[in-house]
């Protein structure tokens, strides 16, 4: 008997595919996390097909929110802000999950209102919320570190200057009692502020200005490669031209 195709091509469902098409692998089979449907074929295009065809629409803000935290005036404090408040909704949506409180799954709803609850793969949607809460705390465990930094750049004007950095407090105090600096921190923001620090406050410049910057370098760093993207061509870098270009390629003189 002839051997099947997907037998041969021993296919295997990806974790990738958890956050792109919203499937997740059940006893060997991909399950859509939105509707609980089976894809009878595990192949990626059918899970992509399933997913564009009847959820796509559904998670158009998604983009929105990613851009609450990216931007070239997006401070790191702003970036460190969301995640907290990423990791509460998922330990919020952990607890509930355990509980059977599906207020927040509509999807899920759908699915509990088909199977009865004692089938309902609650402990395992439980446990993927677990991990991404994990996940979350090991990638962003240096923000800890600069924590007291952030609480401090959020607002030079309102922080306490018995609790900044001794370095700083004297020229803390003087910046605060400077009515001039204050209208322009509340016309331009935190982004923009340390340009408009003066010479006589050395300290709180050099204090404050790598952390304000940290997420702006981060953003141009990262759309400078989107333009060397988007400026290679297939014709820039090709196998065949580039062997041929070699084999036409005199060698270096040795030096006698």
């Amino acid at each position: 008997m002839a051997k099947r195709k997907v037998d041969a091509e021993n296919r295997a469902f990806k974790i990738r595919w958890e956050t792109e098409y919203m499937f997740t692998d059940i006893e060997g089979k991909p399950v859509c996390l939105n509707c609980g449907a089976n894809v009878a074929v595990l192949k990626e295009y059918n899970l992509k097909r399933h997913y564009e065809t009847n959820h796509h629409d559904r998670y158009k803000y998604l983009p929105a929110e990613q851009k609450q935290r990216k931007g070239r005036d997006r401070m790191i404090c702003d970036m460190y802000d969301a995640v907290k408040i990423f990791q509460v909704k998922l330990r919020l949506w952990e607890t509930q999950m355990h509980q059977l409180n599906l207020s927040h799954f509509p999807c899920c709803q759908v699915m509990l209102s088909q199977v009865n609850a004692t089938v309902f793969p609650k402990q395992h949607f439980a446990d993927k919320l677990s991990a991404h809460r994990t996940e979350f705390a090991r990638r962003f465990s240096d923000f800890k570190a600069q924590k007291n930094n952030f609480d401090l750049l959020r607002n030079l004007f309102a922080v306490n200057g018995e609790t900044a950095p001794v370095q700083i407090q004297m020229e803390l105090i003087e910046l605060q009692c400077n009515g001039t600096l204050k209208v322009k921190y509340d016309s331009v923001g935190p982004a923009q502020f340390t340009r408009f620090m003066t010479e006589a406050i050395p300290q709180v410049r050099l204090h404050a200005a790598p952390t304000l910057f940290l997420f702006g370098i981060t953003y141009l760093c990262e759309q400078l490669f989107s333009v060397m993207k988007m400026n290679k061509t297939s014709h820039r870098w090709t196998p065949a031209i580039h062997s041929e270009s070699l084999d036409n390629t005199e060698p270096y003189p040795k030096h006698q």
